[in-house]
């Protein structure tokens, strides 16, 4: 399924909660609620619970929250969100959090309850999404081959871990430029995505070849023309894919 993060598109957009090492308990019980309010409908059935240890130690500053051991942090978080999400209870004691007779009742319409990914690259944090994810993501991609090295990773992780490579979900955000309307390349892509709208679906294409069960877009520059290119590289991408 190939889909924009920043579409406007209500029928394909994908809901999510992200979140750093910042939270754990309450963002669980928060997605949750949601799905209360979504009574199972089709909203409910796209939302995702999006993790990642944090990196940007602004916002850690901003919310007065420690930057220092944030995989462990993160690891003793994927404790408490798991169960909770799964399970509506959890008892944990742990270095950094400590939750007794935690409950998240009632549990959403949807048993299993929402999908948790997480978005890793270093050896511990792809052993971490091994180990507890749904589903996992890396960025920024650009072309299709940009992702084989990490595709390798995360399939020996899970083999380390015991787990089928398979029953993970695999996603990816790919930075998007288009030259023409910014001159400048965005300092946080190294080869981004480029091209016109039929080479843009072309390598949607390419990453569905390779497993890739979902992509979210960054453009760059964020523009209505940026958004006009990239939906009509989605229409040429779904047109063929329809029409294989």
């Amino acid at each position: 399924m190939i889909q924009s993060a920043q579409s406007r598109s209500r029928r394909k957009r994908m809901a999510s909660i992200a979140s750093g090492s910042l939270t754990t308990s309450c963002t669980a019980i928060l997605v949750n609620r949601l799905g209360e309010f979504g009574n199972a409908g089709p909203c409910w059935q796209r939302w995702q619970k999006r993790r990642g240890a944090g990196w940007n130690e602004p916002e850690y500053q901003a919310l007065g929250m420690p930057f220092d051991y944030r995989a462990d942090r993160f690891e003793e978080a994927l404790q408490i969100i798991k169960p909770l999400l799964r399970e509506g209870h959890v008892d944990f004691t742990g270095r950094y959090y400590q939750v007794q007779n935690c409950e998240n009742v009632p549990l959403g319409p949807r048993a299993e309850g929402p999908p948790l990914m997480v978005g890793s690259e270093g050896p511990r944090m792809l052993k971490l999404t091994a180990k507890y994810a749904d589903l996992w993501n890396t960025g920024y991609m650009g072309k299709p081959e940009s992702m084989t090295d990490r595709l390798v990773k995360v399939k020996a992780a899970c083999q380390e871990m015991g787990r089928d490579p398979s029953t993970l979900g695999i996603t990816a955000l790919i930075g998007l430029w288009f030259p023409e309307l910014q001159a400048k390349k965005p300092r946080f892509f190294d080869n981004p995505l480029t091209g016109t709208a039929k080479e843009l679906a072309v390598a949607m294409r390419g990453y569905a070849e390779l497993g890739v069960q979902h992509v979210m877009f960054q453009c760059e520059p964020y523009t209505p023309e940026s958004i006009r290119r990239l939906t009509e590289a989605l229409q040429l991408y779904r047109r063929v894919d329809s029409n294989p």
